[in-house]
């Protein structure tokens, strides 16, 4: 998961056209995100807040930050 990632930021950092990355991802990449977002509980209202603010946040979120947004602390 992470070489796929990371792959995808350095195409996204290299190409102007976001779309065509996004577009063009392979299939594989697809099936993964949906094999590892099944392990995670998702009627658990607090993790669905937590990925929606880090997938959605237009800046860069710190942990300090998840508290004063979505009132997490870092034990939760």
């Amino acid at each position: 998961m992470p070489g796929y990632v990371s792959e995808i930021l350095r195409q996204l950092k290299d190409l102007k056209a976001k779309n065509e990355v996004i577009n063009n991802l392979t299939l594989n990449f697809n099936r993964l995100l949906e094999k590892n977002w099944s392990q995670y509980k998702t009627n658990d209202t607090d993790f669905i807040r937590l990925i929606s603010l880090i997938t959605f946040s237009r800046e860069p979120i710190l942990i300090n930050d998840v508290n004063k947004i979505i009132g997490l602390s870092e034990c939760e």
